[in-house]
């Protein structure tokens, strides 16, 4: 398993004829690996998608919080999607010309990425089509947007939503936003280490403890 220091940095990489694949790669060993479940290939290098629909992944953008015990990442994909939505490597067109066809292909995925990464191991879990897209428009890339943080005394239902990074109640009432946690820290609360959370098997992620990737 990789150590909880090791941040996964995603990263695009396309050549010239605007096919691509998506790769990460550890930033403490250097060590670079391609999302094969992501972009679309099986054991062996085998491609599991419907017919030439690998090396169509562009343009990701990476949650900045841990969910559900893994991290999040949406992509540009022009790969076909069931019935509804034709593959750019279907069309008989030269996608270097940019023919309307093929510029209207672009849509959202969002895949799953392990916390624990191991260097040299594919991370990455088969990408999900992201429902209520446009499909006669050409959606280029995806960004993750959260909420902004909340004032003390401000009513909270977890720590991430707080500036002071705790969600606490008071005097017995509600919980409100405070900058003190008076003791360890909940899931989504400020830590520094795994040592600061609640939970023995909570991991400290990005400053904020996160449950554990599901068994």
């Amino acid at each position: 398993m990789g150590r909880l220091s090791e941040r996964v940095q995603l990263e695009l990489r396309d050549r010239h004829d605007q096919r691509g694949d998506l790769w990460f790669t550890s930033t403490e060993s250097n060590t670079q690996t391609r999302l094969d479940a992501l972009d679309g290939y099986s054991t062996g290098g085998n491609v599991y998608l419907p017919a030439n629909d690998a090396n169509l992944s562009f343009a990701p953008t990476v949650l900045p919080e841990a969910v559900g015990g893994y991290f999040w990442v949406v992509f540009t994909s022009h790969r076909s999607y069931g019935n509804a939505l034709a593959s750019q490597a279907d069309l008989p067109q030269d996608p270097l010309k940019g023919t309307p066809d093929v510029d209207a292909l672009g849509k959202l995925w969002v895949a799953a990425i392990d916390i624990n990464a191991t260097a040299g191991k594919d991370p990455s879990h088969p990408a999900f089509y992201l429902d209520g897209q446009e499909l006669k428009a050409d959606n280029l890339r995806g960004f993750w947007v959260l909420s902004p943080c909340q004032a003390n005394a401000t009513s909270c239902t977890s720590g991430d939503e707080c500036c002071g990074g705790f969600c606490r109640p008071v005097n017995g009432g509600p919980t409100v936003c405070t900058d003190t946690g008076g003791g360890c820290s909940n899931l989504f609360e400020s830590c520094t280490t795994a040592s600061d959370c609640c939970s023995g098997a909570a991991l400290c992620i990005n400053g904020k403890c996160a449950v554990p990737p599901p068994m």
